[in-house]
């Protein structure tokens, strides 16, 4: 198993977050240095203890609709453990607020579907992540001027996509 570079893991068996049980998930805390790419999607038991022991060698890095038991604790743990990150996509995680985006410093590409993402919270992730190229924003919770995302990322040559409503707005910065 040490040769394991992507792992996918996708629609746990509880059905709903009241039948979580994150033992099933424990498997987490065990995978292997080296592992470099994982997907973790639709998994109501997740948890935030089963994030705290990720590989460090962890580059890429997706979570959606994993609203059971993932807070800002949950992805800081990840940001800190894991400093290789250079792709990271969040959805769908009720209970983070934007501020925790900014705690991946290596990202490069950076997608935040269905946070609360205004003006300031921006300013903050063009603050903090230097090395950022791309990044997607989108739900209804987004309220980010143009104006910002110039402002912002303008210096960066960074794509910016960013979905409000029902209108995807494209920068190319």
């Amino acid at each position: 198993m040490t040769s394991l570079k992507y792992l996918a893991i996708i629609n746990c068996t509880q059905r709903n977050a009241e039948d979580a049980d994150d033992s099933s998930l424990r498997f987490l805390q065990q995978l292997p240095e080296g592992l470099e790419d994982l997907h973790i999607l639709w998994c109501v038991a997740l948890t935030d203890e089963n994030l705290t022991h990720l590989p460090t060698t962890l580059q890429k890095f997706e979570l959606d609709k994993c609203v059971g038991g993932i807070t800002e604790i949950g992805l800081a743990a990840v940001a800190q453990r894991c400093p290789a990150l250079s792709d990271v996509s969040i959805a769908d995680c009720p209970e983070a607020s934007a501020s925790v985006l900014t705690r991946f410093t290596a990202v490069r590409t950076l997608t935040a579907m269905d946070f609360v993402i205004l003006d300031d919270d921006l300013e903050a992730i063009a603050s903090a992540l230097p090395e950022l190229q791309t990044i997607s924003i989108g739900g209804d919770e987004v309220n980010v001027s143009g104006q910002t995302v110039i402002d912002c990322f303008g210096q960066k040559s960074t794509i910016v996509h960013m979905y409000q409503g029902r209108l995807w707005i494209v920068f190319y910065v």
